[in-house]
């Protein structure tokens, strides 16, 4: 059974790599569709969806 978000976020903050795999693995290709959307260039598209999710995991320590 797959966690929920929540708990992903939870295991994530508690050191689990699960949580973080999970996480990477439920949005990395949402951010990236959407990322090459808006720059139609695979490479600014992969470099974006990285930066992005560095940001929301290095943020997820104050997220409510």
């Amino acid at each position: 059974m797959d966690a929920d978000d929540r708990q992903l976020i939870l295991w994530y903050r508690d050191g689990r790599e699960e949580g973080y795999r999970q996480l990477l693995a439920r949005y990395e290709s949402y951010v990236y569709g959407l990322c090459y959307r808006l720059t139609g260039n695979r490479e600014d598209a992969h470099d974006l969806t990285q930066e992005s999710l560095i940001i929301v995991l290095n943020g997820l320590d104050t997220f409510n």
